[in-house]
Parts: structure tokens; sequence; C-alpha cells
């Protein structure tokens, strides 16, 4: 029975990854177009986005949620927007003639703020990022679709761009583009399509790596543009909702609390900060083949921001946002609540399992390279939280706390437990 289980995976891997099959044509509407075409045409950091004062309520789980959603979540939601604009502006400037070093760095520096700003977001989502648009997709998987991305989609688009030039329409799903695809075109600097699952290149591909550079190049720069306004437009959208000149979420979050919606959005706040459970499965599991979707020893292939390297970057801000959510940042967070509850003994339990968390990450960041980590990484020493492997460590950490999370949390506070679609335990 095991047996079938790893074949039936192995073929859903196949089914979502694969560039063995035809292209699907997928019609989809794209999101409100934003009154001044998407991104702002310069770079703007506006401190009034997130100017909403403090609230004066003595009640602990409105004080909680007022402080996560304005002095925590709000300000990354500028933030990611501001080098979102900055990365649009360096791909501009790298497209406009022959690209020079300068640029490319430019373009790579753009890169890490902007996805170290939205890994914040997405482990710490709250409604907006994860609210449906017209395809009936959040925000969260039009921005960034992983680890559900299409790993090969992107060698079909470039070859169109080098036939269609300005006239490329991108008309794509989640998994086919959003940052995932832009860091393979912002870090792919030969402009090379490498063969897909079968190690091979088809005829089209081929005839597109023999092209001249500067077509190449100029086929990378269409698609890439095309991406991040794609990106751009979705973010607006999700800007609007934060700011506090436009639809003001944090204002009618607490329309919901004082109408005596706390314990549903105490509930949503609980699932988005589930992402750790995410991170525990694919970001450590998977790699570490600690996760039965590893059909091998280890799957190093399948580290996140491979190319980029910025693979342990993104557990930073992940574990970021899981700590503001828990510990608080300027407030209370949630173990705060725990605690009133009389269940002092779940909190200091879970903070001192962050505290190891953060001591494991930092040692994951001395450590350096996370695929050189993954392939050093002794499997016998990998059982629990005393490994000497600092992300076996991590991933122990992860894993204990997400059990407690599960249960005496979401106990403790008279939550539904949480909802994920990654479990793996």
């Amino acid at each position: 029975m095991k047996n079938l289980f790893k074949v039936l995976a192995l073929v859903l891997v196949l089914v979502a990854c694969s560039d063995f099959f035809p292209e699907k044509v997928v019609e989809r509407n794209g999101p409100p177009v934003n009154p001044s075409g998407g991104l702002p045409e310069k770079v703007v950091l506006d401190e009034k986005a997130c100017a909403y004062g403090e609230l004066a309520d003595k009640d602990s789980r409105r004080q909680f949620l007022w402080n996560l959603a304005t002095k925590s979540v709000c300000p990354k939601v500028r933030d990611f927007r501001y080098n979102l604009t900055l990365l649009r502006l360096s791909a501009q400037q790298l497209c406009l003639g022959q690209p020079t070093l300068r640029d490319e760095r430019a373009l790579d520096l753009n890169w890490y703020g902007t996805m170290a700003a939205y890994q914040y977001l997405v482990a710490n989502p709250m409604e907006p990022l994860r609210m449906k648009g017209a395809n009936g997709t959040g925000l969260d998987m039009e921005i960034y679709s992983w680890p559900a991305n299409n790993k090969h989609a992107l060698n079909i688009e470039l070859i169109k761009a080098s036939r269609d030039g300005d006239a490329y329409v991108m008309n794509l799903a989640p998994s086919r583009k959003g940052l995932t695809a832009v860091e393979k075109l912002v870090f792919n600097k030969e402009i090379i399509l490498p063969p897909g699952l079968n190690g091979r290149l088809r005829p089209e591909e081929e005839a597109f790596n023999a092209l001249p550079k500067d077509q190449r190049q100029r086929a990378r720069c269409v698609v890439l543009n095309r991406m991040i306004e794609d990106i751009g437009r979705y973010t607006e959208t999700l800007y609007a909702e934060w700011d506090a000149s436009q639809k003001q979420y944090p204002r009618r979050m607490l329309q919901k609390l004082v109408g005596g919606s706390a314990p549903m959005v105490l509930n949503e706040v609980s699932d988005g900060l589930f992402y750790l459970e995410k991170v525990k499965d694919f970001k450590l599991g998977l790699p570490l083949g600690l996760n039965a979707r590893c059909l091998k020893d280890r799957c190093p292939e399948e580290i996140e921001l491979a190319l980029s390297g910025a693979g342990v970057e993104a557990l930073r801000a992940n574990f970021e946002a899981l700590r503001d959510g828990m510990i608080g940042t300027q407030g209370p967070g949630f173990l705060n609540l725990v605690r009133e509850v009389g269940r002092a003994d779940v909190a200091n339990n879970m903070e001192s399992i962050i505290q190891g968390m953060e001591l494991a990450l930092k040692d994951v960041e001395l450590a350096g390279d996370l695929k050189a980590q993954v392939m050093s990484a002794d499997k016998a020493q990998c059982n629990d939280v005393s490994s000497p492997v600092p992300l076996c460590r991590l991933f122990w950490h992860y894993k204990n706390f997400s059990v407690i999370y599960r249960s005496d949390f979401a106990t403790a506070l008279n939550l539904n437990p949480p909802r994920s679609e990654t479990d793996n335990d």
C-alpha cells in the first residue's frame, strides 16, 4: 500500500510539473485595472498609507488584531509595493539597450527586496491577500504560486515572445507566472532554455537557444516586463485594500470586531499564520527527504528560490512573520491571549519553541548555501531538535510547534483547527 501511495504521488508531481503534455490555453480575467495604470510611475513609499494611529480600546483581542494589521502587515504591503516598483523600473532600464553589469545587479538587488517583503506577507497574510478574484484564485496565488508552479512552462513563453516581439500577449494560469517565473527570468542571465523533466530539449527550444543572445535577451525583456506588469496590477489591488486613503481594511476589520465577529477574524488570522506548515513540509521537509512527496533520499532540486539563492532569506522572513503574529511587536500577540485564558503553560511552551527556531535559523544563516546544507545533511542525525544539523533542528522545531498549534493552542482560544493543504504528518 505504501508503494502505491508513492506511485500516485509521483504521478501527481508529473502532472503538475510536466512539459510532456500539450499546452492548454486557459482564458482568465485579469484583476481590476487601477485608474493610475497599475504600479506608480515613480517609486513611492507613502508613510501615510499605514497611519491608522493607536486603538483606544482595552480589549486585548482587538488590540492584538489592530496592532498586527496596522503595525506589522500594512507596512509590509507598502514595502512590497515599493520594492516591486523598483523591480519594474530596473527591468525597464535593463531592457532599454544592451544590459550592463550594473543594470543586472540593480535587477538582482530589487528582486531580493521584493521577495523578502512578500515572504513576510505570505506567512502572515490576513484576509486581503487571500481574497478571491474574478478567476476564483486568491491574490497570493496570482502573485506567487509556490510550490505548485510549472517549472518548464516559461520556455513556451520565451519562444512565443521571440516570435511575437512587443505583440506578445501573456494569458497564464498562476502556476505559470508570478514571482516564481520572474525569478527564472532575472537569474537566467544567458537566457538559455533548460530541458524539461525528460532531460531533452524540444526542437523549438533548441532553435531558441541557437538564436543570437541579443534576440534571446529581447524575448526575456518582453516576458519579464509583462510578468511584472501583471504582478503589479494584483499588488495594486492588495495595496488599495490596506491603504488608509482607500479601502482601509484595518478599519473594516475593526468594525467586524466591534460587531462581535472577533472569533471569525481570529480564526482567519490563525489559518493565515498556519503557513508555518508549508515551511515545515515544503521548504524544509521536502528537500531534506522528510516529506513523503520526496521519493528519494532527499530532494535538493525542490529548494525554494534555488536560482536566486534566496531560500534562507525566505525562511527568515517567514519566521519573522510567525514570531510577530505569535509574540507580537508593538503590542500583544496571540500568546498573550493564550495566557489570558489561563494557559500560560501552552504559551510558554510555544514561546520556547519560537526561541529554538530563532537559534536554529541563525545557524542555518551562518552555514550559507541552502542546497549545500541539504546535500551534506546526515539523515541519521535528523531525528529531533537535538540534531547537530541546523536545518534539521529548524524542521523539528516547526513540526513540534505545529502539533501544539493544532491542538492545545486552538483549544485554548476556542479556534477551529487551522486549514492547510500541506498536512504531511
